[in-house]
């Protein structure tokens, strides 16, 4: 094991074929800096793994006074039994967080559905309050309950108090609408409490943790959601209604304002149209003192910023936005640091330049998670996002009845291009070379077309390096052509084409983002002398590093977590896997399959990091062992056949990878994608003597 020392031995290599000159450095992470000038993207820390809980909302604060953002989460179960309950994560300003806190706040009977912080009882410490939505009655209404837990001031909270609400509610708004110091509660019914007009209450502190008679507001409409705001300037927090008429064709937007000592004066209509919004909001984004509105609409899918004039105008703009099933969502941040504010979904963000016009820039990342809320959880100055994603499905590689918590800390890198996507939807489309003709055949995911393009050849010693070279977010088609040691990319960004001579006789491809720019680099793994060689595109130099010896099986992939592709082999020989990790030049050896296993590493476990899974071809068998704990687990779901192919890959696009195989003599695919249900899916695609080339590594 000369390879792996003790202490790590980086190797110049010298007798490079190109005869370049270079150092053994290893890519250096950039400093981070604010603005943010290639914002939208969010480097994923893993955070606990939640048996039997999931949640229903979170919310930031600094709960404990350390300076440092805190999570609330609005627990539907805990692991301590049926109840539910309110978890406290306190952040460590570095964008994890502890163990969770756990505070009990009703019983199984009712649905705990919004959790909001305040002070209800005049002292200066964060109180929460959560809403808790009885089961239905016969005549289809429900009993609501609130549970107040009162600070203590340090993050602690004294044992909840459950009040009823005469009212089907499933939201609370929170402010001091009669401008005494303590905060009051705003709630609606459901529209499928109230189908003709809702019913808006608002209840005034009476410090005890009790509210005072509620004054009973009847809007003309049903009510889909309120947002509380200053929309007059005078300093007195004002609401904003969400309304549709019964048949839902008609929507209209009301604004309350507030006369101070918790009246609302009759509403004034900001807006008459057809699109119905699932989730509002209120903050000033053009900077003039004065409450806006943003709203999200699901279907059709886009932002409308409603621009308030001061003088009861507001002028609509509408933005799109990338279609989502939940949670139905929206909240302000500064997510490139330039101190302007930005709107966002869980999918979308719109930057704003501060005069209220907005860039959009869809979030590439897992669109199934089932509540999140943002923050600054590290303190650089960049709004980050905490969520939650829970899987109940019982066959899926992730493991099921679990909640994964996770902080998406906004970060200037570019995450590492994990999947071959020709199409840029951020799915894995269904792709096949075709040695004797170089046609390369693709079924785009978007919409199932199938294109086809001639490039390479096996009469050339072709061999297929698809991969996005070019940073446009589709795979470029490429060859590695070994009889000459040539790469030939044609860009898929505008159709020109490339050729870079990198390697040797004898040289693996095994192109990556080694350097965390979002473009694919050229590079080779030598067996003859274990020594990998990488063109960083973004430099244009050279980095080379002894990791490996004759036998061993190249299995790039990142590891740890950093969006960079880690250096990795898997040795036959041993059944060992010894990976470099980028992040901090350390290494790890694991003992993971066996002599005739395929390795075919990915995260399989959506924790943000790759796991090892190696493909048992003698039966059938995917053997996962997961990155996030450890944990092992065999799949076999495929009535196998001995000359399967393994292609896994991300073919739902929910950045976790599925896993798939090929078989050549009926040309079947079959898919068992991780948001199915673990059920598998048959495609027909190519012919038997097809290379697939849905995978962004050469499996062995």
């Amino acid at each position: 094991m000369h390879h792996f020392h003790h202490t790590l031995r980086l190797v110049l290599l010298l007798a490079f074929a190109l005869g370049i000159a270079g150092s053994l450095t290893m890519p250096i992470s950039a400093a981070p800096s604010v603005p943010c000038q290639t914002p939208g993207n969010f480097r994923r820390i893993p955070g606990y793994m939640l048996t039997s809980i999931s949640y229903e909302k979170f919310i930031t604060q600094d709960f404990n006074g350390d300076g440092k953002v805190d999570v609330a989460g609005l627990a539907r179960g805990s692991a301590l039994g049926p109840f539910k309950a309110v978890d406290l994560f306190f952040g460590d300003g570095a964008g994890s967080f502890s163990a969770p806190t756990t505070y009990f706040i009703a019983n199984s009977s009712t649905a705990p559905t919004d959790l909001k912080a305040g002070d209800f009882n005049g002292d200066g410490k964060i109180d929460l309050i959560s809403v808790n939505a009885g089961p239905p009655s016969i005549n289809g209404t429900c009993i609501s309950t609130f549970s107040i837990l009162f600070g203590n001031g340090n993050g602690t909270f004294q044992d909840a108090l459950t009040y009823n609400v005469n009212l089907c509610t499933r939201e609370v708004e929170v402010a001091d609408f009669d401008s005494n110091g303590r905060d009051d509660v705003l709630v609606r019914s459901t529209p499928f409490d109230q189908p003709d007009n809702a019913r808006i209450l608002l209840g005034l502190s009476e410090g005890n943790g009790m509210f005072g008679a509620a004054t009973l507001y009847v809007p003309n409409g049903r009510a889909y959601d309120l947002a509380v705001g200053d929309f007059n300037g005078d300093g007195k927090p004002d609401v904003v209604a969400a309304l549709t008429n019964a048949s839902g064709t008609s929507l209209h937007l009301d604004v309350y304002l507030n006369d101070g000592t918790g009246t609302l004066l009759a509403p004034t209509q900001i807006s008459n149209s057809n699109t119905g919004y699932d989730a509002i909001t209120a903050a000033d984004l053009n900077g003039d003192g004065k409450a806006d509105v943003a709203a999200f609409s699901q279907n059709p899918a886009l932002f409308s910023v409603y621009l308030n004039n001061g003088a009861g105008g507001f002028t609509r703009t509408d933005y799109g936005a990338l279609r989502i099933s939940s949670p139905q969502k929206i909240v302000v941040g500064d997510f490139n640091g330039d101190s302007k504010p930005d709107l966002a979904s869980m999918s979308t963000i719109l930057y704003g330049d501060g005069a209220g016009n907005f860039t959009r820039k869809d979030i590439k990342d897992p669109p199934a998670y089932q509540a999140f809320t943002v923050g600054d959880f590290n303190g650089d100055g960049r709004t980050d996002f905490f969520r939650n994603f829970y899987n109940i499905n019982v066959f899926s590689v992730f493991p099921s009845n679990v909640s994964a918590l996770a902080t998406f800390l906004s970060d200037c890198t570019v995450p590492v291009r994990d999947k071959i996507d020709f199409d840029g939807d951020w799915k894995t489309d269904l792709a096949v070379w075709r040695p004797s003709t170089g046609q390369w055949v693709i079924q785009n995911s978007t919409d199932n077309s199938v294109r086809t393009q001639q490039w390479g050849g096996a009469s050339f010693g072709d061999v297929p390096v698809p991969g996005d070279y070019d940073g446009d977010d589709r795979a470029d088609l490429a060859v590695f052509r070994t009889s000459n040691s040539t790469w030939y990319i044609l860009n898929s960004s505008d159709g020109t084409f490339r050729g870079q001579f990198w390697g040797a006789s004898g040289d693996k491809p095994v192109p990556a983002d080694y350097d965390g720019d979002g473009k694919i680099d050229i590079a080779v793994f030598r067996p003859s002398d274990g020594g990998w060689y990488v063109l960083r595109s973004s430099d244009n130099s050279l980095y080379a590093v002894a990791w490996g010896t004759s036998g061993d099986k190249p299995v790039q992939a990142d590891y740890d977590g950093d969006y960079k592709t880690d250096l990795a082999v898997f040795r036959p020989s041993n059944g060992v896997w010894y990976i470099f990790r980028s992040s901090d030049s350390t290494f790890f050896a694991q003992a993971w399959g066996n002599s005739t296993d395929k390795p075919v590493p990915g995260d399989y476990d959506s924790d943000g990091r790759a796991d090892l899974m190696v493909y048992r071809s003698s039966t059938g068998t995917w053997w996962l062992s997961r990155s996030y704990n450890g944990a092992t687990l065999a799949l076999s779901a495929f009535n196998p056949s001995a000359e399967d192919q393994p292609v896994p890959g991300d073919y739902d696009g929910d950045a976790t990878t599925d896993i798939a195989i090929r078989r050549p003599s009926t040309n079947l695919w079959r898919l068992r994608v991780s948001s199915s249900g673990g059920f598998a899916s048959d495609f027909t695609f190519g012919t038997s003597s097809d290379t697939p080339v849905s995978t962004d590594y050469v499996i062995e």
